[in-house]
């Protein structure tokens, strides 16, 4: 059952095939963690965070990196200058530059859609034309 604040995630009952799928993103070149829940996951990623310790980060808009309390660790981090182009008011100018500045942080954090049982990427944009990213055939890492 998807956790308060997570009810748009789908999750997976089989936990072998979560380590199926783990392995498969692993063998594409990703590190990969199967966990029970949002705040696991928090936990994992902001690990991760201290463990590439970037002095600059940014996001993709991101509506279940909110909801782990993500972005407010991001924030509030002295040793992180984060960029936050999402501020609800921000003048669209200002939003704009703030986000281009974020493109170029040491860290920068979006969502996926969906990761199929191959080990997969998916995206749907706003105009719901579908974008997949195959992480084997790129020769950088988004």
């Amino acid at each position: 059952m998807p956790e308060q604040g997570a009810s748009w995630a789908v999750f997976m009952e089989d936990p072998l095939s979560l380590e199926q799928c783990a392995g498969r993103l692993e063998r594409r070149g990703f590190r990969s963690f199967v966990v029970p829940g949002l705040k696991e996951a928090a936990e994992v990623m902001l690990g991760l965070v201290r463990e590439f310790s970037p002095s600059s980060a940014s996001y993709g808009d991101s509506m279940t990196l909110k909801a782990a309390g993500i972005l407010d660790d991001l924030r509030s981090n002295p040793d992180i200058q984060f960029y936050d182009g999402f501020v609800p008011g921000m003048e669209r100018e200002e939003k704009w530059e703030i986000r281009r500045r974020g493109m170029t942080a040491d860290l920068f954090l979006t969502g996926v859609n969906a990761v199929s049982m191959e080990g997969t990427l998916h995206w749907v944009d706003m105009a719901v034309s579908y974008t997949h990213l195959r992480a084997h055939e790129t020769d950088s890492y988004l």
